[in-house]
């Protein structure tokens, strides 16, 4: 049983070798998550730009922060995603093509599409979540 609040470093094999990829998880199941909290959590990790607090058989959350002009080095994912734009602007590359983000926007990113958050003015905040099949 984990404590509330605390950050969990889950090990997991990729399948392939006895490589390790660690991620970031944040408490235990519960059902309620306060942004605060994550972004908390957030500013200790110091080379992470996301932090992944929800993952089950069914999906991944999880907030990306990035600092004014901050690197997103995503690389394409196997499952489609959305991201919801909690707070600044700036930015989104899908497939080459820029769009335009701040507050308030949804975006759907279809699996194994090229796409990487940049120019953003200020910090920039989006939750992401991905659908498992």
């Amino acid at each position: 049983m984990t404590q509330e609040g605390k950050l969990l470093l889950v090990r997991k094999t990729d399948g392939l070798s006895n490589s390790y990829r660690i991620r970031h998880i944040l408490v235990d199941m519960e059902t309620i998550y306060r942004l605060r909290d994550i972004i908390s959590h957030m500013s200790n990790l110091k080379e992470e730009y996301y932090l992944e607090f929800l993952n089950t058989r069914s999906l991944d959350a999880g907030i990306i922060r990035l600092g004014e002009g901050q690197l997103d080095n995503q690389s394409t994912h196997s499952l489609d995603e959305i991201y919801y734009v909690i707070e600044g602007e700036g930015l989104i590359s899908i497939n080459g093509k820029d769009h335009q983000i701040s507050n308030g926007s949804f975006v759907f990113v279809p699996a194994n599409t090229r796409h990487r958050f940049h120019g953003n003015k200020g910090e920039l905040i989006v939750l992401y979540i991905f659908a498992k099949g």
